[in-house]
């Protein structure tokens, strides 16, 4: 929110150099490398300025890279939209902790689970597309209007983790973990804090 940015970059620049520059600047706040995938390397044909909101920049960088960006833990973490964070892929079914019935909404497939440290923004999962509660409509009140727009499922069930909020209290009964993904291979919404919201609230 705060960090901002003053430097420049010779012509022949690349977006690993933009990286790195922005990186630099968000230095004195604790923030170090997360994940980052293989950017580009088109040179810049002139000298680039950066000077302004890191945060600008960084989403200016990530756009031009096709990625989505985000800090956690301490980390700058770029991730492909079309990827997902490297490891384990958790399934979530009744036998592995999923509650209720995951939903269809404009926003993505809404889930709970019992408690998964596993399951974080950018993550790849897996859910069972027949235990998934598919979204309703009666078309004819929408007569006249836009009918309101779904996110798609993924045809194998794989699902990136968009937004994930983890609820535990050693006092209380609260020890779940709830987010919304989208569809590996599918329709991804056209809104909503699936592309706005900061990931992985605690």
């Amino acid at each position: 929110n705060y960090g901002t940015v003053s430097d420049s970059l010779a012509s022949g620049w690349t977006a690993d150099d933009v990286y790195a520059s922005l990186l630099k600047a968000l230095k004195p706040y604790g923030i170090v490398a997360g994940n980052k995938p293989t950017f580009t390397t088109e040179a810049g044909q002139r000298g680039y300025i950066l000077y302004g909101m890191v945060h600008a920049y960084l989403s200016t960088l990530a756009a031009t890279q096709n990625c989505d960006w985000y800090i956690e833990d301490g980390k700058l973490n770029f991730v492909p939209k079309k990827d997902t964070l490297p490891g384990e892929v958790p399934v979530l079914t009744s036998a592995s902790g999923l509650l209720g019935v995951p939903e269809q909404t404009v926003d993505g497939i809404s889930f709970t689970c019992l408690l998964n440290p596993a399951i974080r923004a950018g993550r790849k999962i897996q859910i069972d597309n027949a235990s998934i509660a598919s979204a309703q409509l009666n078309a004819s009140a929408y007569l006249g209007t836009d009918v309101p727009f779904f996110a798609g499922t993924d045809k194998d069930g794989f699902y990136k983790a968009m937004c994930v909020t983890h609820s535990g209290d050693t006092r209380g009964d609260d020890w779940t973990t709830t987010g919304i993904c989208i569809a590996v291979d599918g329709t991804a919404p056209i809104g909503g804090p699936t592309l706005d919201a900061v990931p992985d609230g605690n």
